[in-house]
C-alpha cells in the first residue's frame, strides 16, 4: 500500500493512492455487478456512493480524501498517480480479480465487506496517530478517520449477505478461507519493508 520512502508521516505511502484506483473502481464494480439480489444490490449501491461521493458520511470520496492526505504530506497528485505498483499490492488485486470469476457472487461480496470491515479500527487508529505524532489537521487525515464509519457498515453489509446466502457448511468453510486468504494479501501490503 505504500511507496516514498522519507522521514515524516508519508513515509510508507504510494499505492494506496490514484495510482491503482481506476483498476481497484472496475474490480468493484465487477463485483457488484454480479449480486442479483435487488435489495443486497441497492445497499451495495450506498457503499459504491459512499466511496466515490463520501454521500453517507458526508465526507467526500475516497480519492479525494486521499488526494487531500497526500497534498498535507507534500505529494504531488502526479506522484501519485504514477506511484509503483509494488508486489504485494499487485498480488493482492490479482487475487481479488481471481475469486471475481471464479466464485460466486455472494462468496466474493462476505470476502471482499468482510476484510473492509477490518480496516476501520485500523483507520481509526492511523488517523489518530498522524494527528498525535506528526500534529497533523483533522481535516488533512479524513481518509483514515472516514473510513473507521463507513467500513463499519460495510461489514455489517458482508454479516447480512453472508445470513442469507452462505447457508451450508462448505459455502461456509470456502469463504472463511477465502476471506483469510485475502486479509494475509491485504496485510502483506501494509507490512512490507522497503
Amino acid at each position: 500500500m505504500f511507496g516514498y520512502r522519507h522521514d515524516g508521516p508519508d513515509s510508507r505511502v504510494g499505492d494506496s493512492g490514484l495510482s491503482i484506483s481506476c483498476c481497484r473502481a472496475a474490480l468493484a464494480m465487477l463485483r457488484y455487478l454480479a449480486c442479483t439480489d435487488p435489495e443486497i444490490a441497492q445497499k451495495l449501491w450506498g457503499v459504491v456512493e459512499e466511496e466515490t461521493h463520501g454521500l453517507d458520511t458526508g465526507s467526500a470520496g475516497h480519492n479525494k480524501l486521499f488526494i487531500q492526505f497526500a497534498d498535507s504530506i507534500g505529494l504531488t497528485r502526479e506522484q501519485i498517480e504514477n506511484a509503483e505498483l509494488r508486489p504485494a499490492t499487485a498480488a493482492h488485486l490479482y487475487y481479488v480479480e481471481l475469486v471475481i470469476h471464479t466464485l460466486p457472487w455472494f462468496v466474493v461480496m462476505a470476502v471482499q465487506i468482510g476484510a473492509e470491515g477490518t480496516f476501520g479500527p485500523a483507520a481509526a487508529a492511523l488517523g489518530q496517530d498522524f494527528i498525535k505524532q506528526y500534529k497533523m489537521k483533522p481535516e488533512s487525515v479524513r481518509f483514515f478517520t472516514v473510513h473507521s464509519e463507513a467500513d463499519e457498515e460495510h461489514g455489517n453489509l458482508a454479516e447480512e449477505i453472508a445470513l442469507r446466502y452462505l447457508t451450508s457448511p462448505q459455502l461456509q468453510a470456502l469463504t472463511r478461507q477465502h476471506t483469510f486468504r485475502r486479509m494475509e494479501l491485504l496485510y502483506d501490503i501494509w507490512s512490507v519493508d522497503y
